[in-house]
């Protein structure tokens, strides 16, 4: 786990200091939360710069895979460390509902024009390129116009149901989190 400072440590009010980092998740995850920020063994302030944390906000991860909740500790306790649970994002059940649909349309023939301009009523065949070839009659095949084809439009219709079933799964222990971060903002003394 690593913290990059946003926004240093400003007071607010009296004793009171508010800061902004983004915190990466640790490499291997506690079941039950990670603990943070990390407090120097010497005593004074955590990893982040404050005695104590007296809140901090939590949510959703940059990369939009899990969800962060601080923990505090309860009983109006101010502890230099809380502990982040993070969870996984699941949304379950969810399944499209619509109508199966063919799309169809009509192949028009092509039209093929003589050297004046005038409609061909000559004989044509394909050649093995599928190209339309004149085999006999007048000479001088203007062009040809592709076959045109003429499709229908379509607009899948249909439901999305059990998007509401969607839930949150504490992450399994030993869970790689460091490449996911969040911004949190950390008040404390």
């Amino acid at each position: 786990m690593s913290d990059k400072t946003v926004i240093g440590v400003d007071p607010v009010n009296g004793r009171s200091k508010l800061t902004y980092v983004d915190h990466y998740g640790p490499a291997s995850y506690t079941t039950g939360g990670e603990v943070w920020p990390q407090q120097s063994s010497l005593g004074g302030p955590n990893a982040v710069g404050l005695n104590d944390v007296a809140w901090c906000s939590g949510g959703y991860t940059e990369d939009g895979l899990y969800f962060v909740v601080p923990v505090y500790g309860g009983k109006g306790a101010l502890n230099g460390s809380i502990k982040l649970k993070w969870y996984s994002i699941v949304i379950s059940g969810a399944t499209f509902a619509g109508t199966a649909h063919t799309l169809a349309g009509t192949n028009t023939a092509p039209t093929i024009t003589t050297t004046t301009g005038t409609p061909a009523t000559l004989p044509v065949g394909v050649d093995g390129t599928g190209n339309l070839t004149q085999t006999s009659g007048a000479s001088g095949i203007k062009g040809v116009q592709a076959p045109l084809f003429t499709g229908e439009s379509y607009t899948p219709a249909g439901t999305v149901s059990g998007t509401t079933g969607g839930t949150l799964t504490e992450v399994s222990a030993a869970t790689n989190l460091s490449a996911s971060y969040l911004r949190l903002a950390v008040l404390g003394g």
